[in-house]
């Protein structure tokens, strides 16, 4: 945090006098983060003028499934383009048309008021109609609306298929199976039916009697809620799982489970008969969902046998989620070193496990099983036949149909990436605004990479076969072929003197702090959420950047090592690259780890200490004018030429990076970092030695309060230092009398460095106390427990 003001206050003054430094701003309204900006697909929506995270819907929220059945492609040609999707299906086969087929959209519309009539004149095997989802869901309710101002059907049958196929795989009738048929005639307006049906897909309402004037209004299916599985494969995710035909090291993506087509299928068990007991074989599922999701339950649907097929239910499995976390390279988690490069490297939690099927005390294989839990973020799922207990023992067919996804909320964390933003010219970046909307428990994060150059390679493939990579090509010759000889066209980024992604900039308006001055730049801005409930709003962002004082900065700092609270000697090298005639710096501002004391400062070897001018800044920072300014004439005299401030003072934490700036007076405000000697930080960061010591340097002054009002110690002031404390922690000030009875609690964040803590003599009640002998005890929280160091301190009035 203590770095952070100081980022903030820089930033700050380099606002300061923007009229005169003509600062320049790359600016992104929302809408255009929105289309240009890359995101994993449906995670984020554009309403109000920002993009917040997407809303998963779950149970509670009365998910229609009928609604947004036309999103789903519901048919699909060989090369994978939707060639009908879901809603009202009218198939070209069937021998009877429903009746007034332009009114049947209407039942689907949500509108209630809107409906389907049939035409009383055409006969009752047209008054049917059926709906196709789209895609396999979980229904648990199935409602029909009739017209409040029509009448509804009084007798009806009403059906539902999972899309598999009556009497054989090519019979091309569905398997329907009853929902209701009427007994007697039906008079209520809205009728709805429970469903416990695993999957399905299709419903046929047929009317067995006419009614005149009957008019539905609306057909709703109600559901879990949105299976995040379906849109895997959209945001970049994964679904794999390995064949063993392919060889261990290979993956391969088995679609089949999360495409909401319960008549597609993978056999989870792909055993090959010498390696039933590999755990690296067989058996297993992984399935990367692109993007964090709150997860409370997921399903594991196998197929049902309807044609006498030999299927298998799993006898057992276990269950594990990730939210992404790294576990150490090359372990695979708890999942083992040899799932590594199958699955990655990732922190697993055990969520499920089933010992064996039948359960104990049933009778009945399960072919359908849900796991709940509790709400948490999920991005990675690994599934497998075997448990604890061993190999499960299939060893023929275990299909799986759909492997289902559930949750609620706003998604936990989404990220935008910018392109590459060429700024023109080499810019001095020098800070990152944003405006948005951040409730409780949400965040907006950005960071940035800067670099030098980028250019795209392409490479063209000529086909050989089934699209076999192999004969690479001009851009010309592959033109030049036929459009079935024409193979792959790959585009790959090349970065030169690109930086890596920095810490994330946490608060808007601070300091830009990837490498600059540079031509290119990207940025990264993640919404995180801790509550399903609330959302972050971004509405712009903003890049500051203007012309640089210098073409290149570089520091070193020396020595690189001291004794923690310790004075020690510094020497700050700044060695500057001017390439312009209006480029030049005389201004410099050192960030110091606490106030320090300047000795020198040699400019190619020689002292200019006496000539320059030390100007007013805050206690933690030397701000010093150069007698005259640097430019490109003085570096092209001494291409050597190096700026050297010697300076004293106190390093308090381990790892403490001493930043500095340089600017033009003439531009007053807008400052330059100087960059790490070879761009490595360990070139301006000083380390400590290991300790002990947390707090050290305790002082109480003066010795005697005398509490009276008469402006002569009045009031005592309690010093010491922190050492070593990398997160603010929670200290304080207790004043104890000598019973041990706390008289006066003060506390403050600690954080390494020097800390003053006055006392008044009064009490937590405001009182006086009362005259001798107390006790100072200062105490800090720390990650191995409490520290604390005593002092005394007399009251005498």
């Amino acid at each position: 945090m203590k770095e952070l003001r100081k980022n903030f206050a820089l930033f700050a003054l380099g606002l300061m006098s923007a009229s005169i430094a003509q600062s320049r701003e790359l600016v992104f309204p929302a809408e255009q983060i929105w289309n240009e900006w890359r995101t994993p697909a449906g995670t984020v929506v554009l309403t109000d003028g920002a993009i917040r995270p997407a809303y998963i819907r779950g149970e509670r929220d009365s998910v229609n499934a009928v609604a947004n059945a036309a999103e789903f492609a519901a048919e699909q040609d060989t090369r994978g383009t939707p060639t009908r999707f879901g809603g009202i299906y009218v198939p070209e086969w069937v021998p009877v048309p429903p009746s007034n087929q332009r009114e049947l959209a209407l039942i689907i519309d949500g509108d209630p008021s809107t409906g389907w009539a049939p035409l009383e004149d055409d006969p009752l095997s047209r008054w049917w109609v059926l709906i196709d989802l789209g895609r396999a869901v979980r229904a648990t309710k199935v409602r029909l609306v009739f017209s409040e101002d029509a009448k509804p059907f009084e007798m009806f049958e009403l059906y539902k298929s999972t899309g598999q196929q009556a009497f054989s795989k090519k019979s091309g009738v569905l398997d329907f199976r009853t929902v209701h048929r009427t007994t007697r005639p039906n008079s209520d307006r809205i009728v709805a039916y429970d469903l416990d049906e695993q999957l399905v897909r299709y419903f046929y309402l047929q009317a067995t009697a006419k009614t005149e004037g009957a008019k539905l209004s609306e057909f709703e299916v109600f559901t879990l809620g949105d299976n995040i599985a379906l849109g895997t494969r959209a945001r970049g995710g994964l679904a794999g799982s390995i064949s063993t035909k392919r060889g261990l090291s290979e993956k391969t993506a088995v679609w089949e489970m999360v495409d909401g087509d319960y008549l597609s299928f993978y056999n989870l068990n792909t055993p090959s008969y010498n390696d039933w007991f590999l755990w690296q074989s067989k058996g297993w599922f992984h399935l990367d969902l692109g993007n964090l999701y709150w997860v409370n339950l997921m399903r594991i649907v196998q197929q049902i046998d309807l044609y006498g097929t030999s299927f298998h239910a799993l006898r057992s499995y276990v269950l594990y989620v990730s939210d992404g976390s790294a576990a150490s390279p090359g372990s695979g988690g708890i999942l083992g070193p040899s799932l590594s490069p199958l699955v990655g490297d990732l922190v697993w939690q055990e969520v499920g496990n089933l010992p064996m099927n039948p359960p104990a005390g049933e009778i009945q294989q399960k072919f359908l099983f849900e796991e709940s839990i509790r709400p948490q973020p999920v991005r990675h799922i690994f599934l497998s036949h075997r448990n604890r207990f061993g190999d499960s023992g299939i060893g023929m067919i275990a299909n799986i149909g759909e492997f289902q996804v559930f949750g609620r909320g706003y998604l936990p964390e989404i990220v935008l990436t910018s392109d590459f933003l060429d700024l023109g010219s080499i810019r001095n970046i020098t800070g990152i605004s944003w405006e948005g909307i951040t409730p409780p428990e949400t965040a907006i994060q950005f960071r940035s990479r800067t670099g030098e150059e980028f250019r795209w390679e392409v490479t063209y493939w000529k086909k050989l076969g089934t699209n076999v990579r192999k004969n690479e090509l001009t851009k010309d010759e592959w033109l030049a072929l036929s459009a079935s000889r024409r193979g792959a066209v790959d585009s790959t980024v090349v970065l030169e003197g690109w930086s890596s992604w920095s810490q994330p900039y946490l608060t808007a308006g601070e300091t830009f702090v990837s490498p600059s001055p540079r031509k290119f730049v990207q940025l990264e801005v993640r919404l995180i959420t801790t509550n399903p409930d609330a959302r972050a709003s971004l509405q712009g962002v903003r890049l500051i950047h203007h012309d640089p004082v210098a073409a290149t900065l570089t520091g070193e700092i020396d020595p690189k090592q001291a004794m923690p609270g310790v004075e020690e000697i510094f020497t700050y090298s700044i060695r500057p690259e001017i390439t312009t005639g209006d480029q030049e710096f005389d201004d410099i501002l050192l960030l110091t780890p606490s106030s320090a004391v300047l000795l020198d400062v040699t400019i190619a070897g020689d002292s200019v200490g006496e000539a320059l001018e030390v100007l007013p800044s805050a206690g933690d920072s030397l701000w010093i004018r150069l007698p005259s300014a640097l430019n490109r004439q003085a570096v092209q005299a001494n291409p050597d030429l190096s700026v050297d401030l010697v300076f004293r003072t106190k390093v308090f934490s381990n790892g403490t990076l001493i930043e500095s700036f340089v600017g033009n007076s003439a531009k007053p405000g807008l400052w330059q970092r100087v960059d790490p000697k070879n761009g490595k930080f360990e070139n301006l960061t000083v380390l400590l030695p290991p300790t002990r010591q947390v707090i050290g340097d305790v002082s109480v002054i003066p010795g005697t309060l005398t509490p009276n009002g008469d402006g002569i110690n009045d009031v005592t002031m309690i010093g010491f230092a922190v050492f070593q404390i990398d997160q603010p922690s929670p200290i304080s000030a207790i004043i104890y009398d000598l019973s041990g009875q706390s008289v006066r609690r003060m506390s403050e964040p600690g954080e390494s460095g020097i800390h003053q803590i006055a006392w008044d003599g009064s009490n937590d009640a405001g009182q006086t106390v009362l005259p001798g002998i107390y006790i100072c005890r200062i105490e800090l929280d720390t990650d191995t427990g409490k520290k604390a160091a005593v002092r005394t301190v007399a009251v005498v009035y």
